[in-house]
């Protein structure tokens, strides 16, 4: 969030970047990964404009990881020690990430699945699906 910006935060929050991921280092430009984005939260708690029972009755919605997959199999063009080694590290990034805003005490947390990685739209765009569905 800017430091300028004037906030309404009582209906909630969303510092969601596109592009975004798991890793850092998802794509060449600068945008937040997940652990980013919870740093940003981790701010706002700190300026303490919300009570222990705000978070009570709160609930994290994460959505990530399509674009870190995306990341792998087109700049990175596979993982040194393969797709399952890639799997594991995110997971174990993710797993961090999640357990981090429960210390922050947020504890409800849903998460997102992700999409079928063929649907993609960097995946779709080269079969011409869109076409084939008109």
């Amino acid at each position: 969030m800017k430091d300028d910006a004037s906030r309404n935060t009582q209906q909630g929050l969303n510092f969601a970047y596109g592009g975004s991921g798991v890793f850092p280092t998802t794509w060449t430009w600068t945008i937040d990964s997940l652990t980013a984005q919870i740093n940003h939260f981790d701010q706002i708690l700190n300026e303490n404009e919300y009570s222990q029972r705000d978070l009570d009755n709160s609930v994290a919605l994460v959505s990530t990881g399509a674009n870190d997959y995306q990341f792998y199999f087109t700049a990175m063009k596979g993982f040194k020690d393969g797709l399952p080694a890639f799997t594991e590290g995110l997971v174990k990034q993710l797993a961090a990430d999640l357990q981090r805003i429960n210390h922050l005490g947020v504890k409800k947390i849903a998460v997102a699945t992700l999409p079928p990685l063929g649907c993609l739209p960097l995946n779709i765009i080269p079969t011409k699906f869109i076409s084939e569905l008109r």
